[in-house]
């Protein structure tokens, strides 16, 4: 046996329910401190970099100083992120978010010539051959 509520009851009974989440389009986090697409970590890393003002900053006091923030319960947890901070810290070097200067420090760079640079090889088009079908 089949029990078929009207759509009346339907439409009541969903009525009370509260909008779904996945269908309402979520308000997007605009803090000017944090650029569009950085993740918590990444504007750690700026934060850091701010903090200590126009002077370099060691590689690794950076990322140990990043490393702090989080809350880890054991020593591999943290020894992990650092590990990750430190590819993260490389993947803005390559992308030419970060600056070094000499060997050990980095600094955020003055001018974003490296990033545009950057960039435009990015999103430049590919030239591949004509395929051999």
């Amino acid at each position: 046996m089949d029990l078929i509520e009207p759509q009346a009851a339907y439409e009541r009974r969903c009525g009370l329910l509260p909008p779904n989440p996945f269908t309402s389009s979520p308000q997007p986090d605009r803090t000017p401190s944090r650029p569009l697409g950085d993740d918590f970590w990444t504007a750690a890393v700026f934060d850091a970099l701010r903090d200590n003002g126009d002077e370099p900053m060691r590689l690794t006091s950076l990322v140990n100083a990043v490393g702090r923030l989080g809350h880890f319960t054991r020593r591999a947890e943290y020894d992990r992120k650092r590990v990750e901070l430190f590819r993260l810290v490389g993947q803005l070097i390559r992308t030419g978010r970060l600056d070094r200067v000499g060997r050990k420090h980095i600094v955020i760079p003055r001018t974003d010539a490296r990033r545009k640079a950057y960039l435009a090889a990015v999103s430049a088009p590919l030239d591949l051959p004509q395929p051999q079908v």
